[in-house]
């Protein structure tokens, strides 16, 4: 069986959540003592990233306008800028949105 490398973290978007989400964070690098562990958030939580969980704190950039297809165009760049920063052996996210997945 392959050991997982690297993984990648959605964060909630809301920082009351992110604060409950510690536990998730303690217990996944507890069990993925050597794993690369990316943690990707919106703005106003990033300062409240556990840093000491997390080897990387990627943050999702703002849209411009709130245009659907702006918001669409930041979300593939964000994506393909993931992606070649991979390849990611898991993936989870943790904010139950469009957006987030």
């Amino acid at each position: 069986m392959r050991q997982i490398q690297s993984i990648l973290v959605r964060s909630p978007n809301w920082i009351g959540d992110q604060v409950l989400a510690y536990p998730f964070f303690h217990f996944l690098r507890r069990a993925y003592p050597r794993a690369r562990i990316t943690a990707v958030c919106v703005q106003w939580v990033q300062d409240i990233q556990f840093r000491h969980l997390v080897d990387e704190v990627v943050v999702l950039p703002r849209a411009g306008t709130d245009t659907f297809g702006e918001k669409l165009g930041v979300i593939e760049a964000c994506a393909r800028e993931l992606r070649s920063r991979g390849p990611w052996d898991l993936a989870i996210t943790l904010p139950n949105s469009i957006s987030s997945a």
